[in-house]
């Protein structure tokens, strides 16, 4: 059995029947334990998908606007490099590379401020 780390996209969709103009993404990163990576996948797709708030049953509001959190998929996996052992303190179980103009941007980054960036994948 390998460990992955599934990378799962939801996204907030108003139900008040208003025009939107911007959504609302969510990465939720997984941990799943799986045979081979199409078995992960779909494993994770399984788990993700069950935190659908389809009929908008959780009472999720944005902005003053009632809303529900649909699963758009699976944008990426990830098998953890201490995989065979199982993942424990210290292991990378995921990682992701961005691309920005300069040292400064590098470490707005690390401190969370709003930038623009180049996401690569």
């Amino acid at each position: 059995m390998e460990w992955y780390a599934a990378h799962a996209i939801m996204y907030l969709e108003y139900t008040d029947g208003l025009p939107q103009e911007e959504y609302t993404v969510w990465e939720n990163i997984f941990l799943v334990e799986a045979e081979d990576e199409t078995k992960a996948l779909k494993k994770s797709a399984i788990l993700a998908a069950s935190d659908e708030d389809i009929k908008g049953e959780h009472g999720t509001v944005e902005q003053g606007r009632p809303g529900r959190w649909l699963f758009a998929g699976i944008r990426k996996l990830v098998r953890c490099v201490d995989s065979p052992t199982r993942p424990d303190d210290g292991s990378e179980v995921t990682y992701s590379t961005y691309l920005v103009d300069s040292a400064d941007e590098a470490r707005a980054v690390a401190a969370g401020e709003a930038l623009t960036l180049k996401y690569l994948e």
